[in-house]
């Protein structure tokens, strides 16, 4: 859709070189459309747009798009990129051993490489690799469904009506996962509520609980919904270094769920590493503006941009007296779907056919 708005706005066809690589005809070695895959797919190259370079200016405001929008006539319009690409800007992951971790309906994690890795591997895992909106490097991100297993677990379970000390009932059992001891007394959650994407990458996987008994209340189900989520988190982490052949030496976090104060600190104690939360929330949105500033010469750079935008958050250090811990209980996270993956499929044709 934006590569239509900017054509009504300036009359350029033209699309980024991060939009381009969703397409399956982009050769992302070469940033351009792939001859070989345009004679195998049948798609006529003059039906496609011109790829570009994020930040690139594609033209002005016309006169009647100026009439329809009431943006200025002569309005410079610059190309921007795929949303959680751009927030690599002003969060400043946009270095190799940098990882942005995105925490929304979906958790997207997000790194920076300087070559494009093309491997059966990164196919397997579900890992995206396509251009970056930054010149010369490579974006590579996976993802899977997150925030979402909280919002159902709060619209079903979170109904009470009672306060309790001035709080709503969700934060109310927010503030009582303090008391639940790491391990949630052998709850265990896999969070495969809508399917599995990085690394598992199965679209007829589903969520369950695990060691469930007649101890267990709803602060247990909780807190172990954003165990899960952490151990699902680590997966995706682990698969981005092994494929990637790097490691990560520092995590920032951003997006609504980051918000989550226990959800961080407790991704912070799995990992054992330091967890910045960026003030910046809706970082995407800057890291398009960023682009555009760039290009008409408000900043020098990226580094100079990054450096006038950035706005430090909360840093988030590992209780390393939980990390081994939570390594102990992540290695049994990591049995979970192989012994139920044939059940799960079962479940999933039963959902769909009765």
């Amino acid at each position: 859709i934006e590569d239509f708005l900017n054509h009504k706005l300036c009359g350029a066809i033209a699309t980024d070189y991060t939009m381009a690589s969703c397409m399956l005809l982009f050769d992302q070695k070469k940033l351009s459309w792939s001859d070989e895959l345009l004679v195998e797919s049948g798609v006529d190259l003059k039906l496609l747009p011109e790829p570009r370079q994020s930040g690139s200016r594609l033209g002005n405001v016309t006169t009647e798009a100026a009439r329809l929008t009431g943006i200025p006539e002569g309005t410079p319009v610059i190309l921007g990129g795929q949303d959680h690409i751009c927030g690599t800007i002003p969060t400043g992951v946009y270095k190799p051993g940098t990882m942005l971790d995105i925490m929304g309906t979906w958790e997207n994690v997000i790194a920076t490489v300087r070559h494009p890795v093309l491997t059966p591997e990164i196919l397997q895992s579900g890992i995206c690799m396509q251009a970056h909106v930054i010149k010369d490097v490579y974006a590579a991100w996976g993802g899977s469904a997150a925030g979402e297993s909280l919002e159902w677990f709060r619209k079903e379970f979170a109904r009470d009506p009672a306060q309790k000390d001035g709080l709503s009932p969700w934060n109310n059992m927010i503030s009582e996962l303090e008391d639940i001891k790491p391990g949630c007394g052998g709850v265990m959650f896999l969070p495969h509520i809508s399917s599995a994407g990085c690394p598992v990458n199965d679209s007829h996987a589903m969520a369950g609980f695990a060691g469930l008994s007649n101890t267990a209340t709803r602060a247990h189900l909780l807190r172990a919904i954003m165990e899960g989520l952490n151990y699902q988190f680590m997966d995706m982490f682990e698969a981005l270094e092994s494929s990637l052949n790097t490691r990560f030496t520092s995590i920032t976090a951003t997006g609504g769920m980051s918000r989550n104060g226990f959800w961080i600190q407790n991704k912070a104690d799995m990992t054992g590493m330091q967890i910045e939360v960026s003030e910046v929330v809706d970082a995407s949105p800057l890291g398009a503006a960023v682009l555009a500033g760039i290009s008409l010469g408000l900043y020098a750079d990226i580094d100079d941009a990054y450096n006038r935008v950035r706005r430090p958050g909360r840093i988030y250090k590992p209780r390393t007296e939980l990390t081994g811990k939570y390594r102990e209980y992540y290695r049994i996270y990591k049995q979970m779907y192989p012994a139920l993956k044939s059940v799960s499929h079962k479940l999933f044709d039963i959902k769909l056919h009765g």
